[in-house]
Protein backbone atom coordinates (compact mmCIF):
# COMPACT_ATOMS: atom_id res chain seq x y z
CA UNK A 1 0.00 0.00 0.00
CA UNK A 2 1.26 3.45 -0.84
CA UNK A 3 2.59 5.59 2.01
CA UNK A 4 0.28 8.46 1.00
CA UNK A 5 -2.76 6.26 1.46
CA UNK A 6 -1.57 5.08 4.87
CA UNK A 7 -0.93 8.69 5.90
CA UNK A 8 -4.40 9.81 4.76
CA UNK A 9 -6.16 6.96 6.57
CA UNK A 10 -4.04 7.49 9.68
CA UNK A 11 -4.82 11.20 9.77
CA UNK A 12 -8.48 10.42 9.13
CA UNK A 13 -8.55 8.04 12.08
CA UNK A 14 -6.87 10.63 14.32
CA UNK A 15 -9.48 13.18 13.19
CA UNK A 16 -12.28 10.67 13.89
CA UNK A 17 -10.87 9.98 17.36
CA UNK A 18 -10.66 13.71 18.07
CA UNK A 19 -14.25 14.30 17.02
CA UNK A 20 -15.40 11.35 19.12
CA UNK A 21 -13.55 12.64 22.18
CA UNK A 22 -14.94 16.14 21.67
CA UNK A 23 -18.52 14.86 21.44
CA UNK A 24 -17.92 12.59 24.43
CA UNK A 25 -16.65 15.47 26.58
CA UNK A 26 -19.54 17.70 25.50
CA UNK A 27 -22.04 14.99 26.44
CA UNK A 28 -20.30 14.36 29.77
CA UNK A 29 -20.45 18.03 30.71
CA UNK A 30 -24.23 17.95 30.51
CA UNK A 31 -24.62 14.61 32.34
CA UNK A 32 -24.83 14.63 36.13
CA UNK A 33 -24.48 10.99 37.20
CA UNK A 34 -21.19 9.08 37.12
CA UNK A 35 -22.90 5.96 35.76
CA UNK A 36 -24.09 7.79 32.65
CA UNK A 37 -20.68 9.41 32.17
CA UNK A 38 -19.10 5.95 32.22
CA UNK A 39 -21.68 4.79 29.69
CA UNK A 40 -20.70 7.63 27.34
CA UNK A 41 -17.02 6.65 27.73
CA UNK A 42 -17.83 3.03 26.98
CA UNK A 43 -19.87 3.91 23.89
CA UNK A 44 -17.14 6.18 22.50
CA UNK A 45 -14.50 3.51 23.10
CA UNK A 46 -16.66 0.89 21.37
CA UNK A 47 -17.23 3.21 18.40
CA UNK A 48 -13.50 3.81 17.98
CA UNK A 49 -12.76 0.09 18.39
CA UNK A 50 -15.26 -0.85 15.68
CA UNK A 51 -13.89 1.88 13.39
CA UNK A 52 -10.30 0.70 13.89
CA UNK A 53 -11.25 -2.94 13.22
CA UNK A 54 -13.07 -1.87 10.05
CA UNK A 55 -10.08 0.16 8.85
CA UNK A 56 -7.67 -2.68 9.68
CA UNK A 57 -9.77 -5.16 7.69
CA UNK A 58 -9.73 -2.87 4.66
CA UNK A 59 -5.94 -2.47 4.93
CA UNK A 60 -5.32 -6.17 5.35
CA UNK A 61 -7.54 -7.13 2.40
CA UNK A 62 -5.75 -4.64 0.12
CA UNK A 63 -2.35 -5.77 1.40
CA UNK A 64 -3.13 -9.46 0.83
CA UNK A 65 -4.48 -8.66 -2.64
CA UNK A 66 -1.27 -6.76 -3.46
CA UNK A 67 0.87 -9.68 -2.30
CA UNK A 68 -0.99 -12.23 -4.42
CA UNK A 69 -0.73 -10.17 -7.63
Amino acid sequence: MEPQKILIFGLGFIFLAGITLFISFKLQSSIKTKKNKNLVNLLSFMFLAVASIFIFRIYSQEYIAALTN
